[in-house]
């Protein structure tokens, strides 16, 4: 993995400062990856991991501990693929799941699937997917997943930390 720093200008995906601090970003000693954000002197830090293998197609899974519906109206927990080498010609290198109130504090249904782009100057509804699910649900530890092919995405989310283990709590597909 790379870790995105962007310390003197502001940077994408939305337009934010990006830290390698040590407290900032980190594998604790179990093994768990945390990624902050930091207000310091004024200034809020976000932080991001980019993996240095291009990987295409396949199944991608993550693990989150926490509360991904509790978060700040600004905040967005963005999980995705990306591909600088076939966004303009397949338009469908980013997949992501997201977590964001999207600027509405009353906001709580806050996951979000999708194929980019979704909202660059024309919205395409059908490119993204709220499921509505009970808020609490994803208190704790989720599991949230995508299997990309040449001709369909399927997104799954699971309660706990087993990918796959009983019916998921929300599930979509894209084709």
């Amino acid at each position: 993995w790379d870790i995105k720093v962007y310390k003197e200008q502001k940077w994408g995906p939305g337009n934010n400062f990006f830290t390698d601090n040590p407290n900032d970003i980190f594998i604790d000693d179990d093994g768990y990856l945390h990624l902050t954000v930091t207000e310091r002197n004024g200034k809020w830090w976000c932080s991001e991991v980019i993996s240095q293998d291009t990987m295409g197609y396949g199944t991608y899974i993550w693990t989150i501990q926490g509360n991904p519906v509790n978060i700040d109206q600004n905040i967005v927990l963005g999980l995705f693929s990306w591909d600088s080498f076939t966004f303009q010609t397949d338009a469908n290198s980013e997949v992501d799941i997201e977590f964001s109130k999207w600027g509405d504090a009353k906001q709580d249904t806050t996951l979000q699937y999708g194929v980019q782009p979704i909202n660059f100057g024309p919205y395409y509804p059908e490119r993204d997917f709220k499921p509505k699910v009970k808020p609490s649900l994803w208190k704790g530890v989720s599991t949230h997943a995508f299997t990309w092919t040449k001709d369909s995405i399927t997104w799954a989310s699971w309660q706990g930390d087993q990918y796959g283990n009983g019916e998921p709590l929300a599930k979509w597909t894209f084709d």
